[in-house]
């Protein structure tokens, strides 16, 4: 009788124990999430809601954001509507997790270049690579068997935005589309992959889509062409001074101003 009160108390505890483990899931994971992505971009990452079913292996991350590194006017680099997310179950306690997909909806990323032409993405990318450069002093074999590795089978971002603000251009927004894109097999399919080496490989492709949708929406030549403008216009004042100066003619100033800058 006695023995069969102990392992009742021992269940009773075991069971409190499991279902705390669901209670406090959510925000082990958001926590998580919040601690290793600022630490990896240098600037705060937020998540506003995270709902992870273990019984289904099903997930939901809402509110993700990465704010702007400093000395930058935009709040926010990136923001992700919301995030669907399925673990292969059978894996969540073995090394590597296998996550079978990842859905991101109505993603925005925002590409700014502030007055000393640092660009906000070029900044969060350095970060991580400097991250993913370590330094400790573990080996590395060691590193790997202590520290959990991930597998994601399917990424799919859908269909978002990018908005370029550029400073030397007066910050006007400038708008393109993000293309839904799909990246399959990330991380190395036997031993999986550190999380920083994900967040690397993922960020760095937002950084990619994102460049190339500026230059097939023409951002780029619209910034070329605001450029070009900006330069007419500076022309046009030393030219104009010229004129009031040296008393020569309009022509003739243009062509001392092109010997001068020898073009």
């Amino acid at each position: 009788m006695k023995k069969l009160m102990i392992l009742v108390v021992l269940l009773a505890v075991l069971g409190g124990g499991v279902y705390y483990l669901f209670l406090s899931l959510n925000s082990i994971v958001k926590a998580a999430i919040e601690t290793t992505g600022t630490e990896a971009t240098k600037t705060s990452v937020g998540v506003s809601n995270v709902d992870i079913e273990l019984t289904n292996g099903k997930g939901a991350i809402k509110g993700f954001t990465i704010a702007n590194p400093p000395a930058f006017k935009e709040p926010l680099a990136f923001s992700l509507g919301g995030i669907a997310l399925k673990v292969d179950t059978s894996s969540v306690t073995k090394n590597p997790v296998v996550i079978d997909e990842i859905i991101v909806k109505a993603p925005e990323v925002v590409f700014e270049v502030n007055k000393d032409g640092k660009a906000n993405l070029g900044v969060l990318k350095e970060n991580l690579l400097k991250m993913g450069g370590g330094g400790g002093s573990a080996p590395q074999d060691e590193k790997q068997e202590s520290t959990t590795r991930l597998v994601i089978r399917k990424f799919v971002v859908e269909a978002g935005k990018m908005t370029a603000r550029i400073a030397a251009l007066g910050d006007k927004p400038l708008e393109a589309k993000l293309d839904r894109f799909v990246l399959t097999n990330i991380g190395d399919t036997s031993k999986g992959s550190s999380p920083d080496e994900v967040a690397r490989k993922l960020i760095g492709e937002f950084i990619n889509r994102a460049s190339k949708a500026a230059t097939r929406q023409g951002l780029d030549k619209h910034i070329k062409g605001k450029v070009n403008e900006l330069k007419n216009k500076v022309e046009n004042k030393i030219t104009n001074r010229l004129q009031d100066k040296l008393g020569v003619s309009k022509e003739e100033g243009k062509k001392a101003l092109k010997g001068l800058f020898g073009r």
